[in-house]
């Protein structure tokens, strides 16, 4: 049993020369993921030096600042995928209030779904949608109060609500201010609905809860 958590663990990297914003990563992440191991680097620098003298383990995620003083992460980054056998899933680690003013670019206008049945077509808010379903060529809308079905592709509707929703599975496509906590089996929905998620999907999907809930505070 030790054997297998050991495999699971996250390693996750946090580079950043602002102490605070390291720390407010940190407890962003430990939140959500108490049982993985994190590492702090307050350059890149440090970070490249580190993984090259020591041969840590593969990082699976990097929240990395964009600039370090005169320091380029798109640089550090690249570098550091040079040094590593396998690739890991990035996010630059920017100041909250470039989070806050990307945040309220994306709520000027709210996405909307133009639902089509017949000759029927009504427009729903994405902001209302908790989840989408997928199966036998239809897609089933789940809101707060009723459930739309019809038909279409999640393959289109993915492409539409990126980023705020994410593909978890091949059958479900999430609002990710509506997942009230998740694991890796399964997310659950504010609604109470508990989903599938693919184990392909994982870390992809963590990535962008911790790029989302680091958004919006």
């Amino acid at each position: 049993m030790s054997h297998e958590n050991e495999v699971e663990q996250l390693n996750i990297a946090i580079c950043d020369d602002e102490e605070n914003i390291r720390i407010y990563i940190r407890k962003l992440i430990q939140k959500q993921e108490p049982f993985c191991k994190i590492t702090e680097f307050s350059s890149g620098k440090e970070l490249l030096e580190f993984q090259d003298e020591t041969n840590a383990e593969e990082i699976d995620i990097l929240f990395l600042d964009i600039s370090m003083g005169d320091e380029d992460g798109m640089t550090v980054a690249k570098q550091l995928r040079s040094q590593m056998e396998s690739n890991f899933e990035q996010v630059f680690a920017q100041t909250i209030r470039e989070y806050q003013y990307l945040m309220a670019k994306k709520k000027e206008k709210p996405k909307e779904v133009l639902v089509r049945n017949g000759n029927r077509t009504r427009s729903v808010s994405a902001d209302d949608i908790y989840y989408i379903e997928s199966s036998n060529r239809k897609v089933t809308l789940y809101l707060r109060h009723e459930k739309i079905e019809y038909y279409d592709k999640i393959s289109s509707l993915e492409s539409e609500l990126k980023p705020d929703f994410f593909r978890i599975h091949k059958g479900y496509l999430v609002n990710i201010k509506y997942v009230e906590r998740y694991d890796r089996t399964e997310v659950k929905m504010r609604n109470g609905d508990s989903l599938l998620i693919s184990k392909y999907k994982y870390q992809d999907f963590v990535k962008r809860y911790l790029e989302y809930i680091s958004e919006e505070r």
